[in-house]
């Protein structure tokens, strides 16, 4: 007893070795207490001695077998290591000794989350905020579910609860709340919800963030996304305290840089798009590329695409943050580049582990990490990251010569569209914006009502979307004079169809202060000219790179109401539409499909990059 309470003691102080070297003689000295090995277990889990730690637990379990501590410690580490089926296994057995234990239906339901077991996983979190209703991490779990399976009111519900609860999970309950409200079109619970999250962020109050939704939410500067991403890294680095050790540079057989990219997106996803032609461009002379998957392994024509691109493609979708970081740096890759950030189904864990020398952050996320040991670099451009905006980044700024976001030039085409197939009107303008519903403020909606109620031969494309959000949307343009009929939506469709659709459109619109990203280019592609505002941070200035590469300045305005009176002025005027028309055709042209051009660029950014001073 007296060797434990000094162990815990020792632990409260950060004495680790202390602390080690009492349970480790507790266990020799009373080596039926159970207890001493699930505490030197846990010890060894938090310092990533997995191995040892793993036998500590079921050396406690042979011990006692109806103890569920030692069998939540154990399938914890195991889903760590994402493990999940062996990880299920060791928390069904502990509940069968505990079955009001709040902790282990959470964990249950996360690891068979993960799996897709979805009804499964909703009976055991559902039981979890049952036994414990101020369990805001269960709450949080929940509400994850929910979103993932497309139940947004019962996820908003879930999410509301973790909020009201407050604490380590307030502002990233927050922020999925504040994301089902935008993409529902809720725009004043977004309003109430964005302020609320804005506080935190702005009082330094702490917790996690996930901070991708604020850059979609009005009110949000540069230094707020900044903060935010600040408080999501420092979460992530709390539960990665170390790094890991990269050997001495050894001699190889090969002289060339090896070029590592990480991304869950490699497959039939907008960021394969813009990058598969680059891959294929690649510079070979000087670099070799290795492809870094924690996506699914979809074997689709896009994924097979990238992987005969590159050198080499590995699989990291299975293993957990260490060992992928730990395979990179085997590889000995000089530079790797992350090209998710903070978006869906991030790993950010594995950069935090800096399994290479240099880390960039590229393509997936449009704004700072928030932590150098997150990334060394950040690849913008003049535009996106233009001077004067260091301070809202904690990367050193890499700016290519002409846009930071690549295109595909050589990108499969289908047959051409015809208007009477996609239920639009013959002789109609039509308008569309097929950016996801997160991105439409209601501002911006407005303004495209006002513009269709200015221009009354006008229809307004968009991408399908929950009904709570047509519903919204509909509303609001009645309220503007514009009847319901003339909204249309479209279903997703594959890529190629949905070029050769685009190309029915009159004029593109864009959304703020999220712009397009993707969708601009897609639009430019298809000949169709795109207007957009240009705004203060990386996300709301990506359409203008795009436009800029296109040599479309003139699409490019500075406020709303400049917004709606260029957009109203080119709908009127038939002669100056179909010059913005031409030149989108034109585009095709420009440096901003310039695959090639835009290959040799990065990599001869890429080529200069140095290791951050230790």
């Amino acid at each position: 007893m007296l060797l434990n309470i000094a162990a815990m003691a020792a632990m409260e102080q950060r004495e680790l070795k202390t602390a080690e070297a009492l349970w480790t003689r507790a266990i020799r000295e009373f080596p039926r207490d159970s207890g001493a090995y699930i505490n030197l277990g846990n010890l060894l889990a938090q310092r990533n001695d997995l191995g040892r730690a793993d036998q500590l637990y079921r050396d406690a379990i042979a011990i006692d077998q109806r103890s569920p501590d030692a069998r939540y410690n154990l399938g914890n580490l195991l889903s760590g290591q994402r493990r999940f089926e062996d990880a299920i296994e060791q928390y069904s057995e502990a509940l069968r000794f505990a079955e009001g234990r709040a902790d282990i239906h959470n964990s249950l339901g996360c690891a068979l989350s993960e799996l897709k077991v979805a009804e499964r996983a909703s009976v055991h979190l559902n039981r979890a905020v049952e036994i414990a209703p101020d369990y805001a991490q269960a709450w949080m779990n929940l509400g994850l579910l929910y979103r993932d399976l497309g139940k947004l009111d019962a996820a908003a519900v879930a999410f509301g609860a973790a909020a009201r609860l407050g604490g380590e999970t307030e502002a990233s309950a927050l922020c999925e709340l504040a994301m089902i409200q935008s993409s529902s079109c809720q725009w004043r619970q977004v309003e109430v919800t964005g302020q609320r999250l804005l506080t935190l962020i702005r009082s330094n109050a702490g917790g996690d963030v996930m901070p991708f939704i604020t850059l979609a939410l009005p009110g949000f500067s540069g230094a707020d996304h900044k903060r935010a991403a600040q408080m999501h890294a420092d979460a992530i680095l709390s539960r990665t305290p170390e790094t890991i050790q990269l050997a001495a540079p050894t001699a190889r057989a090969s002289k060339k840089m090896r070029v590592g990219l990480l991304s869950a997106d490699l497959h039939e996803h907008a960021t394969a798009y813009l990058l598969a032609g680059v891959l294929e461009n690649r510079d070979t002379e000087h670099c070799e590329t290795f492809l870094y998957s924690y996506g699914p392994l979809t074997n689709d024509p896009m994924q097979q695409r990238l992987i005969d691109a590159c050198e080499s493609f590995v699989d990291v979708s299975t293993i957990a943050d260490h060992a992928a970081a730990a395979r990179i740096a085997t590889d000995s890759i000089d530079v790797l580049v992350d090209l998710k950030g903070y978006t869906k189904h991030e790993r950010p864990g594995i950069s935090a582990l800096r399994p290479a020398p240099v880390i960039v952050s590229w393509l997936g996320y449009p704004g700072s990490l928030g932590h150098r040991r997150m990334a060394d670099y950040v690849i913008g451009d003049a535009i996106v990251t233009p001077q004067g905006s260091e301070e809202d980044f904690a990367e050193t700024i890499v700016r290519m010569p002409v846009t930071y976001q690549p295109t595909d030039a050589s990108r499969p085409s289908a047959p051409p569209a015809k208007r009477q197939d996609h239920g639009l009107p013959e002789n109609a303008l039509v308008l569309c914006c097929f950016n996801q519903a997160y991105k439409i403020t209601e501002e911006r909606a407005r303004t495209w009502f006002r513009v269709m109620a200015a221009v009354p031969t006008s229809y307004l494309w968009l991408l399908d979307m929950p009904c709570s959000a047509r519903s919204a949307l509909l509303g609001l343009a009645e309220t503007e004079g514009v009847a319901a009929s003339r909204v249309l939506w479209a279903p997703h469709v594959p890529q190629a169809q949905h070029i050769a659709r685009l190309s029915l459109v009159d004029l593109a619109l864009d959304t703020f202060p999220y712009t397009s990203h993707t969708t601009a280019s897609d639009a430019l592609w298809a000949g169709v000219p795109l207007v957009t505002r240009i705004g203060e941070s990386m996300a709301s200035r990506v359409a203008a790179s795009v436009l800029s590469a296109a040599g479309m300045d003139d699409l490019i305005v500075r406020d709303e109401e400049a917004y709606q009176a260029a957009v109203i002025g080119m709908l009127q005027n038939r002669d100056r539409l179909a010059e913005a028309r031409r030149a989108a055709v034109q585009a095709r042209e420009s440096r901003l499909f310039d695959t090639a051009s835009f290959a040799t660029d990065l990599y001869t950014q890429l080529l200069t990059l140095k290791a951050p001073a230790i």
